[in-house]
């Protein structure tokens, strides 16, 4: 792990505390199974709603350009999202995936980003400053667990539904088990994972400052 990349702490709990839903449902299906399922559901729902994220302070030092993003908590990076540029009370946004990027620089929108002197580039799970004007950079990315371990507790609060949809659904859609779905509940089960997914995107896109909302879209199945 770089020693210059410190990553914030985010709060935890055991991927086993979702089991008991799942063991009522399915009781003659083994543990290391069910969990495997609820493991899936989680990465599926990190790539296609973005949940989990994560911060990390990258401080620069000279002669190094390239820094390595490793999660320390079993996760993998799946995209960085927005790097920032810490300069005192300056903050300036040198790298974003969203394309209408902000920033609290006393310049209009345009001139703060036409007018960048950072020139970052991301490959991977690295980040590397061709130019820097600042030694201190604020790394925003979405993240997915890498194996079965402890999660974070925002799943369990706010998403929980939705992981559970997401491993009921592929288990119903094992057609040679004893335990598949009729074509019918199939249907039913993908309509709601799909709501499940536009609406826990949707929150994280709000930062969590509004409830549910059901939507319309195309499957993700």
């Amino acid at each position: 792990m770089d020693s210059n990349v410190v990553f914030e702490l985010t709060p935890k709990r055991p991927l086993e505390d979702f089991l008991p839903d799942l063991e009522m449902e399915f009781p003659d299906l083994p543990a290391d199974f069910l969990l495997y399922q609820l493991l899936q559901s989680v990465i599926r729902l990190c790539q296609r709603a973005n949940v989990l994220r994560r911060t990390a302070i990258i401080k620069t030092v000279p002669c190094a350009t390239n820094y390595v993003l490793e999660p320390p908590d079993c996760m993998d990076v799946i995209a960085v999202m927005a790097v920032d540029e810490l300069c005192g009370d300056h903050i300036r946004r040198v790298f974003t995936a969203d394309p209408k990027p902000r920033c609290n620089c006393p310049l209009t929108l345009d001139s703060c980003f036409s007018n960048k002197d950072d020139f970052v580039t991301i490959e991977g799970n690295e980040i590397i400053f061709s130019a820097r004007s600042c030694n201190s950079y604020k790394v925003t990315m979405s993240v997915q667990p890498k194996e079965v371990c402890d999660v974070d507790s925002v799943l369990y609060e706010r998403y929980k539904d939705a992981v559970l949809l997401g491993a009921r659904l592929a288990l119903y859609s094992m057609k040679s088990r004893d335990w598949a779905a009729d074509a019918t509940t199939l249907t039913m089960l993908e309509k709601k994972y799909r709501d499940a997914v536009a609406s826990a995107a949707l929150d994280t896109l709000t930062r969590k400052q509004r409830g549910v909302v059901m939507m319309r879209h195309p499957p993700v199945i």
